[in-house]
């Protein structure tokens, strides 16, 4: 029986990575934080532990020596500018503290979960031999992201055994603050607007399934994008009326508009200390028109992207099943 060391373990994809591990009869060691919800993660058949990515001494404690596969998904999503610094901790330290207690522990693979837009926006279709510019972004979980990788690169050249998987947008269950916060907005009548862009769209059970089999077959030092269905926000958005039984707009809502929009939502938050529907960094990473390719993951990792349709579905179901809609 292979074993698999998770962070991120009671997160949306990593619900999905833990219940695909499962189901494959790995035995699977999942990090959370004290303070974290674990209700959903003890309905899987795993080890639970606790630990910060912040203390380097725990992780080198907690991972076991010659694990199969370390699963790093923990991560900072914030798009909010208020937690730069308390990013910047989680994803480039955390990240250094995870790459130490793995190489202390000789793990046997080491799979990161990045993001396409480490790539930047320069491009307007995506695949795996072009340039990165994410290291320069001014949205900090782009860079911090970027930073990340290059840390893991840099290991790479000294022998560590890391892969990186960089997904497209991801839509499935177990999500309640990422495209769900979108259904949420349309089932309330919420919704602000909807950006012009168009955007690539995978599916969490199969970008689950592409991080197993990145440890059991991908190749070290290697990036994998993971696209998926082609799509535009609006087409997206009139999906999830449909779903939701609601009326939404018929048309994009203008960049110049939307930007404003978040820059007052923004201001308003200074008072309020609340997090904005729409903050600047989102509107800058929502209108972009983007292609994302995934041809090297299907080649050597047998991702096999699923419908629109089916990824929305089944968030939907989720949501619907859990009281979060």
């Amino acid at each position: 029986m292979k074993t698999a060391f998770v962070t991120g373990s009671t997160g949306f994809l990593g619900l999905n990575l833990i219940e695909q591990l499962v189901e494959r009869q790995w035995k699977v060691i999942a990090m959370h934080r004290p303070t974290s919800n674990i209700k959903q993660l003890q309905k899987f058949p795993v080890a639970c532990v606790q630990g910060e990515l912040s203390d380097r001494d725990r992780l080198v404690d907690i991972i076991p020596e010659n694990v199969d596969a370390v699963f790093h998904l923990a991560s900072n999503t914030s798009v909010w500018k208020k937690h730069n610094q308390q990013q910047i901790a989680d994803n480039i330290t955390g990240t250094h503290n995870m790459i130490y207690a793995a190489s202390t522990n000789q793990v046997k693979r080491f799979v990161y979960t990045s993001t396409w837009e480490t790539y930047g926006t320069q491009h307007s279709s995506l695949n795996e031999s072009m340039s990165k510019s994410g290291m320069h972004s001014w949205v900090n979980y782009i860079k911090t992201k970027a930073m990340a990788e290059h840390a893991i690169k840099d290991s790479v050249s000294h022998g560590f055994p890391g892969i990186i998987i960089n997904p497209a947008h991801i839509i499935g269950r177990y999500d309640t603050s990422n495209w769900a916060r979108t259904f949420k907005l349309v089932h309330n009548n919420k919704l602000p607007g909807i950006p012009p862009g168009v955007g690539s769209f995978c599916h969490a059970e199969q970008v689950a399934i592409a991080h197993i089999n990145a440890a059991e077959k991908g190749r070290v030092g290697e990036n994998y994008l993971l696209g998926g269905e082609n799509a535009s926000f609006l087409d997206l958005i009139q999906k999830i009326g449909e779903l939701t039984h609601q009326p939404v707009p018929q048309k994009t809502t203008p960049h110049w508009l939307l930007t404003i929009a978040a820059q007052l939502m923004q201001l308003k938050s200074v008072f309020t200390q609340k997090e904005p529907d729409i903050t600047p960094e989102i509107v800058e990473m929502v209108c972009q028109h983007m292609v994302i390719e995934s041809h090297k993951a299907e080649s050597e990792l047998g991702y096999q992207p699923s419908s629109l349709n089916v990824m929305l579905q089944d968030c939907y179901d989720w949501l619907v099943e859990t009281g979060n809609l």
